[in-house]
């Protein structure tokens, strides 16, 4: 089974012919279908601060709930400018993808929290590796999965991690703070007056992230010699 990657455009995994060994009841509902899969990412504003359940994902969630439908207003808007009263080719095609043309819209919030259809095609990524390694290592496939769910959530997680931070760098050029304009630039503001020791360590340890992805990074200050 190939696993799509995350693309600016929808993905759509073939899952007609495709096996799983042991699947949760989820899973089985995918099983099947083509599946036609939106990736999208909360940034902070409103519907955080407009949030009301408190729980980890319910903005993750409510977002992942407008993209289907969001789909469907679209295909119907397409199909009036096709000629013919019953002529709906884009929607009939919607149709055939998914749970009756339901898309996934699988969602990466502010915080790196995610929705419940990420976390199902983690769970559908993780079963076709159990089902790989299971083939050829004798091991519980329940183990295998769990280990393989466990692999990549601290994957992603890193990923998505690491993307923020890229993001919040990048953006660093367009906020004032303290008179000045901070820049991703790492020898931006260093001539300044305000510009201290603990700024410039921030901003080391900030470019080292952003171009090596914390590997050269040393917790704490760097060791003096004595003597």
């Amino acid at each position: 089974m190939a696993i799509a990657q995350f693309s600016p455009f929808p993905a759509e995994p073939d899952l007609r012919h495709t096996e799983l060994g042991d699947p949760t009841k989820e899973l089985k509902a995918l099983l099947g279908y083509q599946h036609l899969v939106d990736f999208k990412t909360l940034l902070p504003g409103q519907r955080y601060r407009a949030d009301t359940d408190a729980t980890t994902g319910s903005v993750v969630n409510g977002r992942q709930e407008e993209v289907s439908p969001d789909y469907e207003k679209k295909a119907t808007k397409l199909d009036s400018h096709v000629p013919g009263d019953a002529a709906t080719p884009f929607q009939d095609r919607l149709k055939t993808f998914g749970i009756n043309g339901r898309v996934l819209g699988p969602t990466v919030g502010a915080w790196c929290e995610v929705s419940e259809d990420f976390d199902l095609i983690l769970d559908l990524i993780a079963h076709a590796l159990a089902d790989e390694e299971t083939s050829t290592i004798q091991v519980p496939h329940h183990q295998s999965v769990a280990r393989q769910k466990s692999k990549l959530v601290a994957d992603f997680g890193l990923m998505m991690h690491l993307t923020w931070a890229r993001q919040l760098l990048d953006n660093r050029e367009f906020v004032l703070v303290e008179g000045r304009h901070p820049s991703s630039d790492p020898n931006h503001g260093r001539d300044d007056a305000g510009y201290d020791s603990e700024e410039e360590e921030r901003d080391l340890h900030h470019q080292d992230m952003y171009m090596n992805g914390g590997r050269n990074h040393h917790f704490g200050p760097p060791p003096t010699q004595e003597g």
